[in-house]
Order: C-alpha cells, then sequence, then structure tokens
C-alpha cells in the first residue's frame, strides 16, 4: 500500500517537472501539491522555489517587485500563486490598496470577478474603491495593456473583458463625477479596450471633450458611430465636438445624418448653424427651417462641387455680395478648371459692376474659403485665386478704383510666388501715391525674381520718396542687368545732379535693396544707419595684396565693398602670370566692369582668362588704361550668372613664362555697368603714386 502511494508522489512530482519545463507554473504547481498530499514531502522545496520564481516575474508599474515592496503582499502573493482564487485575489487587492498601489487593486478585482463575476467581496471592494474615486479620496490611471497581475502566460487568469469593461466604465464614471478628467480618460479607454462598442466609445468621446481634446473626441465619436451607424445620439455627439473645432460643415452633415435617424433635436442644431453659415456670406438672418430647404448654401454644405458652388455664387450676386460671389466662383474654377458658369459670372461682375457701375469689392489677403473662416470647407486653388485677384485688381486700375485695386493686388501677392504680381501691387500702391509701400513691393517681387525691371520700378519709386542715393543705385542695377534700358540712363543723368561728387572709395558704393541672401530688406528706403547697422551690400571695393608665389591670406578692403576676398577670395603665381579668385557680391545676371590694377610687364602683352568659363570662351576681351611708366589699369566686362559665385580670372603675359615675374595684381575695383562717367571722373582724381605707396607700407606690399 505504501509502495502504491508514493508512486503516485511520484508520479505528481513528475508530472509537476514536465508542466514546470513546459511553462505551465500554476498546473505545475498543483502538481507538486498534490505530490506533498500524497506523502512526498522534498517537493515542497519545488513549490517553494517555483513559487518565488513566479513572484519575481510579479511588479509594480513602477519596476519594482512587489514581494519586496511589503512582507504582507509577499504572503498575499505567495498564497495566491500556490492556490489561485477570487478570495486570494481580493486579500490581495486589500493590502494593495492600503499600500496606494491602486492600479494593482483594481485589476486585482476584476482578475477575481474573472474567476467568479459573482463574488460578493470582490463587489463589494469594487465599490468601494469607485466611490473613493469619486469623492477624489484617491486618484490613478488604469493602462489598457495590463489587465493581469500573475503570468497568464503561465497558466494564471487574465482579466475576462466583461470585468475590464464593468471597471473602466466605474472608475470612468467615478473619476468624471470627480472632476478627474485624464483619469476618466485612462478608465473609459481601459473599457474600450476590453468592450470596443458604441456606447464605450461615446463615454470615451464625452472624457475627451471635458479635458479640452476636440480631435481625440471626434474621433472617438466616428469610432462608436462606425460600431452601430444606427445610433442617431452618436452624430449628434460628433456634431457638438466638430462646431467646437469650427468645422461648421461637418457639424451640419452630422447633425443632419443624426435628424433622418429620428433624433429631432439634430434638426435645430442644424437650423442653428446654417443661419450662422448664412449670415456669415450673406450677412442677413436667415429664418427658414434649412433641413427642409434646398438651397445653394445647402447645396454646398452636403456636396462641394463646381455645381453648388456656381448656385450660391449667381444667389450671391443677385443679393449684392459681390466679394463673396467672387470666391464662391474661384471654388467653382477650383473644382472645375474653367468652368463655363463661373467664367460667365466673373465676367459679369467685372463689366456691369465694375467698369460699369464703379463697385467696389475688397478682397482680403490671405482668405481661401468662399466663407470668412475656413468652417470646414474645402481651399480655394492659390493659382485659382491668384488669377481672379489679378483679374479684379487690373479692372479696378482701369476703373480708376485704388484702394479695392490694392486690396485685389494684394490678395493675388499674398499665394503668389511670380515677381510681375508684386510689381502690379507696386504699380498700384504708386497710382495710390504710396511710394514707400511700392517701394516694399518691388523688393518683394525682386526677391522673386531678379530683372531690370524691377529694379527700374524700384528706382521710380525710391524717387517719389526722395531717396535720391537709392533711387540712382536701383536704376544702376537696372543697367546693369540690361544696358540697353535708356530710361534707367536717363533717370541716373537726372538723380545724379542732387548727389555730391564722390571723394573716396566707398562714396562709389552701390547699395543693392536686397541682401546677400536675397531676403528683403525692410529699411531700404532709409537713407542712412546706425552705426551698429551694416550698409546695404554694393559692388566697389578695393583691394591690396602683397606679391608671393603661395597663397595668401586675407587683403585688405574698404569697409563698405562687397568684393568677398576674405577666406574664399586669394591670388597666386599662374603658369605665365598672376590668378585671382573673388566673389563679386550683386543681383544675380548683372553685369560688372572688373578694373585690375597691375605692373607692366618688360615684354609682351597682358591677356585676361576667366576660368570659369567653358573652353573656347575663356579669354575676356580687355582695354589696357596706362596710367605711368609701371602701372596699369586692364579693363574687362563680366556677367555674373547667380547670387552666389566665385570668380577666377588669370592675367598673362604674351612674352611666355620667362617675363611672369614682372606681372603683379596691386588692386581690383569692380562697378556696375553703366557707371563709367562715375568712376571715370573719380579715377582722374587719384594720385597713384601716393596713394598706393601708403597702401604698401601699411599693408607691406612691394
Amino acid at each position: 500500500m505504501r509502495n502504491k502511494i508514493a508512486k503516485t508522489a511520484e508520479r505528481h512530482s513528475a508530472l509537476g517537472d514536465d508542466l514546470r519545463r513546459k511553462g505551465e507554473w500554476k498546473s505545475a504547481l498543483a502538481s507538486y501539491q498534490s505530490a506533498v498530499e500524497a506523502g512526498l514531502g522534498e517537493a515542497s522545496q519545488h513549490i517553494e522555489t517555483l513559487s518565488r520564481e513566479v513572484i519575481d516575474t510579479v511588479t509594480t508599474f513602477d519596476g519594482r517587485h512587489m514581494a519586496s515592496v511589503d512582507d504582507a503582499l509577499a504572503s498575499n502573493l505567495a498564497a495566491l500563486v500556490a492556490f489561485e482564487a477570487p478570495a486570494g485575489y481580493v486579500a490581495l487587492a486589500d493590502t494593495l490598496f492600503s499600500l496606494a498601489l491602486y492600479r494593482e487593486a483594481a485589476i486585482s478585482l476584476i482578475c477575481a470577478l474573472s474567476l467568479d463575476q459573482s463574488f460578493g467581496p470582490a463587489m463589494d471592494a469594487l465599490d468601494a474603491l469607485t466611490l473613493a474615486a469619486k469623492h477624489r479620496q484617491i486618484d490613478f490611471q488604469l493602462a489598457a495593456d495590463r489587465c493581469q497581475l500573475l503570468p497568464s502566460e503561465h497558466g494564471y487568469v487574465t482579466a475576462a473583458p466583461e470585468a475590464m469593461e464593468q471597471l473602466g466604465l466605474r472608475l470612468g464614471h467615478a473619476f468624471r463625477d470627480g472632476g478627474s478628467v485624464i483619469s476618466a480618460i485612462g478608465a473609459y479607454g481601459f473599457a474600450v479596450s476590453a468592450m470596443p462598442s458604441h456606447d464605450n466609445y461615446f463615454h470615451l468621446g464625452h472624457a475627451y471633450r471635458r479635458g479640452g481634446r476636440l480631435r481625440a473626441a471626434v474621433q472617438a465619436y466616428r469610432n462608436g458611430i462606425d460600431r452601430d451607424p444606427t445610433q442617431p445620439e452618436g452624430y449628434f455627439y460628433c456634431g457638438e465636438a466638430l462646431e467646437a473645432l469650427h468645422d461648421l460643415r461637418g457639424a451640419m452633415i452630422s447633425f443632419e445624418e443624426g435628424y433622418s435617424r429620428g433624433l429631432s433635436a439634430a434638426s435645430e442644431m442644424w437650423a442653428r448653424l446654417a443661419a450662422k453659415l448664412h449670415e456669415t456670406i450673406f450677412h442677413v438672418r436667415w429664418t427658414s427651417h434649412p433641413i427642409e430647404v434646398d438651397t445653394p448654401l445647402t447645396a454646398v454644405v452636403r456636396d462641394e462641387n463646381a455645381e453648388t458652388y456656381g448656385r450660391l455664387a449667381s444667389e450671391l450676386e443677385k443679393e449684392g455680395c459681390l466679394s463673396e460671389a467672387v470666391y464662391a466662383c474661384a471654388a467653382a474654377i477650383t473644382h472645375r478648371q474653367a468652368d463655363p458658369a463661373a467664367e460667365q459670372l466673373l465676367r459679369k461682375v467685372i463689366d456691369q459692376h465694375i467698369l460699369a457701375g464703379k463697385e467696389s469689392i475688397l478682397l482680403q489677403a490671405g482668405r481661401q474659403h468662399v466663407f470668412s473662416a475656413a468652417l470646414g470647407f474645402q481651399p480655394i486653388a492659390t493659382d485659382v485665386l491668384e488669377s481672379i485677384a489679378l483679374r479684379l485688381g487690373h479692372a479696378f486700375r482701369d476703373a480708376g478704383l485704388f484702394v479695392p485695386s490694392i486690396a485685389a493686388y494684394r490678395a493675388a501677392a499674398d499665394v503668389s510666388t511670380s515677381p510681375d504680381t508684386f510689381f502690379h501691387l507696386g504699380h498700384a500702391y504708386r497710382r495710390a501715391g504710396d511710394h514707400e509701400s511700392a517701394a516694399r513691393a518691388y523688393v518683394h517681387g525682386l526677391d522673386k525674381g531678379i530683372s531690370a525691371a524691377g529694379f527700374f520700378y524700384l528706382g521710380e519709386a525710391l524717387d517719389g520718396v526722395k531717396a535720391d542715393k537709392l533711387s540712382v543705385a536701383a536704376f544702376t542695377w537696372a543697367m546693369a542687368i540690361d544696358p540697353t534700358m535708356i530710361d534707367a540712363r536717363r533717370n541716373v543723368d537726372r538723380l545724379q545732379r542732387n548727389i555730391p561728387e564722390p571723394a573716396r572709395l566707398e562714396d562709389l558704393v552701390v547699395p543693392i535693396p536686397l541682401s546677400d541672401r536675397g531676403t528683403v530688406r525692410r529699411a531700404i528706403i532709409r537713407e542712412s544707419a546706425s552705426a551698429n547697422e551694416s550698409l546695404p551690400s554694393g559692388s566697389f571695393a578695393w583691394w591690396t595684396k602683397r606679391e608671393s608665389y603661395q597663397r595668401v591670406g586675407a587683403g585688405a578692403m574698404s569697409p563698405c565693398c562687397d568684393l568677398r576676398l576674405d577666406d574664399g577670395g586669394y591670388t597666386f603665381r599662374a603658369q605665365n602670370g598672376v590668378s585671382l579668385a573673388f566673389e563679386i557680391i550683386a543681383p544675380e545676371k548683372s553685369r560688372h566692369v572688373v578694373k585690375l590694377l597691375c605692373s607692366k610687364p618688360q615684354t609682351g602683352q597682358l591677356r585676361i582668362f576667366h576660368r570659369t568659363l567653358p573652353n573656347g570662351e575663356q579669354q575676356l576681351a580687355a582695354t589696357l588704361l596706362p596710367i605711368n611708366d609701371a602701372l596699369c589699369w586692364v579693363s574687362v566686362e563680366i556677367e555674373k550668372q547667380v547670387s552666389r559665385s566665385y570668380l577666377d580670372i588669370t592675367v598673362e603675359s604674351t612674352a611666355g613664362s620667362a617675363s611672369s615675374g614682372d606681372i603683379a595684381c596691386i588692386g581690383i575695383f569692380t562697378h556696375p555697368i553703366g557707371r563709367n562717367d562715375i568712376w571715370g571722373a573719380f579715377l582722374e582724381q587719384i594720385d597713384y603714386d601716393s596713394r598706393l605707396s601708403d597702401l604698401r607700407q601699411r599693408l607691406r606690399c612691394r
């Protein structure tokens, strides 16, 4: 008999070992317990070892081992591991609650209810937990991914979805009533993760709305609607949240869906929003019941397309709401390119209202919707808006209506990347006598694209505010880009009389109305700058370097120069002469005269090569201007192709390398084409021998 009992105990122990290897720890502990009861005392050691292993896998949410927190907690866990039962989970929950581990206590209770859904002590403990949450005695957040205490992968219970839903809803309501919005969101999310029903999603949406998370609320309501599209309340809730987000169109569609499913309150909400929407464009109160009337406005709400916007545009034009009619036409063309009805209405507005009736329409810069704000409707395409705004601007200009023409051009410029749009705006400002604003508009246009015409317009605007120096500068850059621009030359000749003759190199600087990065300079109409403000860039510079066979460091430059020769500019010996690399900061496409002050070679002639040009185009036509027996100017013309580009210029002698030592480049002057007269007058005043002697001494040049 004893042998039979011993064999039974050993069989239970062996089964426990096998279950333990398979990871079925709960069943293994039961087998070890059966072995102990059958008289195999050594199986109790297996129970103790495996129980400790189970307990060590159980941690709190902050990562601490629960068994190390409190002795009573360790005892509860040990008992529960050995024999998982509802009473054990309730006892564990009591201990966890006393240690302020409320989340773990809540999960312990739903584990108890998962083992026995009608277990009275668990229900009583849950009542106490929710009551404490309602009265704000406790506050914690449930995590949707935590629904067990003991490891379910080793055979222990996982919270049942029904128990999770019950806990989430009860705690959600308690936290909501107690004003703990964040905890309520977590609790309702816990319920949704267990049972994603429409009601649970609606509870979650309400919690999001209380917490100000309106977009999350809308998504929760829509998830609930997807679960059961027949429930009208979901559409009503979603409409309220969309209205709070200022999405009137989305709200009206939701309310209409709710009304169509039998919720009469949704009809009243629809009517209120329709009246509000009507007022934004018709500017009068709408008194009819909108849900029963098919009007142009309700048609747009239900379906945005060319036809509905066309009907709305016609209605707006009849009511005298011309600017709104124009935006409605633009919306129609956005949905269908070259929409015939919209184009016909636009021509009517231009021909009958603007040109014939001289009626004003003030378009708003930045507005891209038919209504005063987005309100959930699709925006108008920027190219359509720009095109229509330009058409209206031209019409107002031709009718002599300056203020609405400026408004129209500003609306076009707000969405435009074209320089011409800003030039139209500048012209409108000049017609209205606001030359300062015109100058700023022209600068914005030049920032979009450099052109001779843009600089010419800028020169005219600056002339209007009597900024003679900057006006001459703008006309100069116009000539530098297009040397055939005779009107720019005439303006320079006229305005030059008001500018003192240059007395030093700095007086020859020609300011550029754009910075070297192409950004707009707001202060272009100021004649002077403070001591701490750098002057606008120009294209004149004086540079002197010492002669060397090696690359040398930075040369000396005048304070206002823009000839980049610091870290990037250098000079070194070439095969038959000297090579220079430098950058001219000047507008794109501008053409410049580069004057190199060189020593005369003893034999041969000087030749200039631009090494960055393609082969066959590198040699430049050079003009030699003798100064004395030792020095001469070598003048060439160079076009600046892009905003940031280095020039690689080589000065060589036709006599060959034997005479290369006779060539030295002492200085560089640059100026835009078209200013030769000022340079000529200035160069005649220079005493080169004394000036260069002083420079050589200061800069240790030979």
